[in-house]
């Protein structure tokens, strides 16, 4: 009897740590910051501005050295075959606004506003 208690108690506790599949994961909105990337790209954080792929990087840029706007985000997907379109990512939502940056080409890099008054890098993808 104190067996079977046992094997009882040991499948209770195993079952109350299992992980919700992925039916239960709520995947109706696009994610804030774009964590859900297609995992077969070679980047994460891609953006395709004015022809040209960038890489966004975790690189602080300085709010004094934005310069003017030059774009956004207009359109955003998870699906790699969407990856050609211009002013497109895979990680950043729509919306977000793209500037050069001070005493860069935007054939370098750009930066990429992810919050009021805070820009990170992203910059040519280099394979």
């Amino acid at each position: 009897m104190k067996r079977l208690i046992g094997t009882l108690f040991a499948l209770l506790l195993l079952s109350g740590c299992a992980h919700p599949s992925l039916a239960q994961v709520d995947k109706t909105n696009a994610p804030e910051t774009g964590q859900v990337s297609s995992q077969s790209w070679s980047f994460d954080k891609i953006i395709t501005f004015n022809k040209t792929i960038y890489v966004g990087t975790e690189i602080k840029v300085a709010p004094t050295d934005i310069q003017e706007s030059i774009g956004e985000v207009k359109t955003y997907s998870d699906e790699e075959s969407e990856s050609g379109k211009d002013d497109f990512s895979n990680h950043y939502p729509v919306g977000t606004k793209l500037y050069k940056i001070k005493d860069l080409s935007t054939q370098t890099a750009i930066a990429v506003e992810i919050n009021k008054d805070s820009f990170v890098l992203a910059q040519i993808e280099k394979e």
